[in-house]
C-alpha cells in the first residue's frame, strides 16, 4: 500500500483525470495538505493529510479489508512514494511528537490486527515497510522508523529508492539491531543525462549494485517498477554466486542527489557523482566509490572509467594508495586497465592530481567495469 500516492497532484496530463477519479479527496479537500490554487511550498498538494483521524482510520481499515478477505502473506506499508504525509513536511518544518505518535499509533494498530489475525489462522501475517534509508530524515517527515523497530512493529524493512542517504550498511545494522530482516530498494536511475541514464539501467549494473548490498550483509533485494518479467536478473539479482560469474558494474552514485516531496540534501551520505552533479577537482578530494566483492587477482577484465566534462585531461591517479598507469582516452573518458587486488570490499578511494598543464578539471562519472573472460 502506497501510503500516499500524489500523482493525481501532478501537472502532467494524468494528474487532473486521477484527482477527479478520486471520491475521497473530490468530497473532503479538507483532508489534504493543500489545494491547487494554495499548495505547499514542499510536496503535492493532493497528499492527504495524517493528522485528520479520518485517514489514519481509512488507512487502517484498507489493511484490515485485505488481511480479512484474502490468504496473503502479509502487506507492505510504502512510505518512500510519496514521503509526504503532514502539513508542517509541506511548510519546510519538521513534524514534532505529536505527528510522530500519530504515525505510530496507526503501524501498532495494524501490526495488531494483523496479529490477531495470523493467530487465527495459525500462520503469521508479516508486516514489512518501505522507507528511506535515514532514522534522522524519517524523523523530520513524522515516522519514527527506529522506534517501530524497538517495539517489533515491523518483520522487513525495506530502505530507499529513487534517492539513497546512506551506504547500506547504515540500514543493515539498524534492522539487524532489532532483528529485522532488510531488503535494499534498486530503483531505477532517473537522471536528466540520456547516456548515463543507460548504462546505469544496464543489467551489468543492477548486478553491481545487488552485490554491493550483499556485500553490506542484507538478507534480499527489492526490485520497484521494474517490469520485464523475462529479464534474466530475476534468476541473478538473489545469488551472489552467480552475479559474480556475470559481467557487473559498479558506479560511484547510481542515483546522483535524486529527488524528494521534502529537502533532504542535508541527508545524504552517500556520493553523488554524475553528469548532473559533477566534481570540480581540488588537490588532495578524495573521492568514493563501493565495490561488492572480493575481486581476484586475475581471471575478470577490470576498468575504472572516469568521464570528463570536455576532454580527458592529463593526470595522475592513485587508487587505495596504489599509482595507476598507461590510463587510455576515449574522447571525454579515461580508463584504467586494473589488477582485482588493487580494489576491496566496501569503500574505495581514488585521488587524481592534474598535470602542471591542466589547472581545472571536473570529474562528471566514474564506474568500475568488470567483465568475465570469454
Amino acid at each position: 500500500m502506497r501510503m500516499n500516492d500524489t500523482h493525481d497532484g501532478s501537472r502532467a496530463e494524468y494528474g487532473p483525470v486521477m484527482f477527479r477519479a478520486n471520491a475521497l479527496k473530490q468530497q473532503h479537500p479538507e483532508w489534504l495538505v493543500g489545494s491547487k490554487e494554495q499548495p505547499p511550498r514542499y510536496g503535492a498538494w493532493s497528499a492527504v493529510n495524517y493528522a485528520v483521524p479520518q485517514i489514519r482510520a481509512l488507512a487502517f481499515r484498507y489493511c484490515e479489508e485485505v488481511c480479512q478477505n484474502y490468504d496473503v502473506d502479509g502487506i507492505e506499508l510504502d512510505f518512500f512514494r510519496h514521503a509526504f504525509f503532514f502539513k508542517c513536511s509541506g511548510a519546510g518544518e519538521p513534524c514534532g511528537q505529536a505527528e510522530l505518535n500519530q504515525m505510530t499509533d496507526l503501524v501498532r494498530r495494524i501490526r495488531s490486527m494483523t496479529e490477531e489475525l495470523g493467530r487465527k489462522r495459525n500462520r503469521p501475517l508479516l508486516l514489512g515497510i518501505r522507507v528511506p534509508d535515514s532514522i534522522e530524515y524519517c524523523r523530520l517527515i513524522g515516522l519514527d522508523v527506529e522506534g517501530w523497530l524497538a517495539e517489533h512493529l515491523v518483520d522487513i524493512l525495506v530502505v530507499g529508492g529513487y534517492t539513497q542517504l546512506n551506504p547500506w550498511e547504515y540500514s543493515v545494522a539498524l534492522g539487524h539491531k532489532f532483528g529485522v530482516k532488510v531488503y535494499p530498494s534498486l530503483d531505477e536511475p532517473r537522471l536528466r543525462d540520456e547516456a548515463a541514464r543507460k548504462l546505469r539501467a544496464s543489467p551489468e549494473s543492477y548486478r553491481g549494485r545487488a552485490l554491493t548490498a550483499w556485500e553490506a550483509a542484507a538478507d534480499g533485494i527489492y526490485m520497484f517498477n521494474f517490469f520485464d518479467p523475462q529479464s534474466p536478473l530475476w534468476r541473478e539479482l538473489g545469488e551472489p554466486t552467480v552475479l559474480r560469474k556475470r559481467d557487473r558494474n559498479y558506479f560511484a552514485s547510481v542515483l546522483g542527489v535524486g529527488a524528494m516531496p521534502v529537502p533532504h540534501q542535508r541527508f545524504i551520505r552517500v556520493p553523488t557523482l554524475n553528469p548532473s552533479d559533477p566534481i570540480s577537482h581540488r588537490a588532495g578530494q578524495p573521492i568514493e566509490f563501493r565495490i561488492g566483492e572480493d575481486l581476484p587477482t586475475s581471471g575478470p577484465h577490470i576498468i575504472l572509467h572516469l568521464q570528463f566534462k570536455d576532454s580527458a585531461p592529463q593526470l595522475t591517479a592513485r587508487l587505495n594508495g596504489t599509482a595507476l598507469t598507461k590510463g587510455t582516452t576515449k574522447g571525454a573518458w579515461l580508463e584504467f586497465a586494473l589488477e582485482g587486488a588493487v580494489l576491496r570490499p566496501g569503500a574505495n578511494t581514488l585521488l587524481i592530481e592534474p598535470s602542471s598543464s591542466e589547472k581545472q578539471m571536473s570529474l562528471v562519472d566514474l564506474y568500475v567495469s568488470v567483465a568475465e573472460a570469454r
